[in-house]
């Protein structure tokens, strides 16, 4: 099937990654140090914020991953890519 690409702003990126929240998807997102990476995971519904603000993801590999929503560049997820 054809993906689509659907740019969104940062508030809603933030409302798409919670909503989400609970199935495997994809991200794209800038670490602390300036880096990009994805990562393919699935963030914890009931301990979906760290108190910091962080969400936690736990990849394939049952790693948890902490991911920034404010550096969230792209969520791929059911077919459809959204984009800041």
């Amino acid at each position: 099937g054809v993906i689509k690409t659907v740019k969104v702003s940062r508030t809603k990126m933030s409302e798409l990654l919670k909503a989400n929240s609970g199935k495997f998807v994809s991200i794209v997102f800038v670490k602390q140090d300036g880096t990009v990476r994805t990562i393919n995971g699935k963030a914890s519904a009931k301990d979906y914020f760290t108190p910091l603000g962080y969400i936690k993801y736990k990849d394939s590999k049952n790693n948890y991953k902490l991911v920034d929503p404010r550096t969230t560049q792209e969520l791929h997820c059911s077919g459809v890519i959204y984009k800041v």
